[in-house]
């Protein structure tokens, strides 16, 4: 199938165990002028602890020019941005879920979820010289 092709029609018969044949069912369907976004993140540092800034790295290709963000972070500050790379810090420690929606300049939308393991943070101190 080629993009931006219009005028492609299907059509599916079914038949039972028994070799009962169904009614045979048709429609058309046009196909997309490109490819939809393909969405890709991570995120550093690698080794996350609840209270400390993630920066969230987006690698998302577009096949239409620019594009836009929509991010969703489970218990995190915030909870969401519409930045290209955003940084949050996740509120509890805990598997959490991150969530990238990329829209192209068409209107085209695909997103991807990860899940971030997030590790309670070690204790602070303090170096005494004896």
């Amino acid at each position: 199938l080629d993009f931006g092709q219009s005028g492609y029609s299907w059509e599916l018969t079914v038949w039972d165990e028994d070799g009962r044949e169904s009614e045979t069912e048709t429609g058309n369907f046009n196909v997309p002028s490109h490819r939809y976004p393909q969405p890709y993140f991570k995120w550093n540092p690698e080794t996350v602890f609840d209270g400390i800034d993630v920066t969230f790295e987006n690698d998302t290709t577009f096949y239409n020019g620019d594009g836009s963000f929509e991010w969703e972070f489970e218990d995190a500050n915030p909870p969401t941005s519409s930045e290209e790379n955003p940084v949050v810090k996740f509120n509890s420690e805990g598997t959490k879920e991150v969530t990238l929606e990329a829209t192209d300049s068409s209107g085209y939308t695909c997103s991807i979820t990860d899940e971030v393991n997030v590790g309670r943070r070690p204790p602070g101190w303090e170096e005494i010289t004896p």
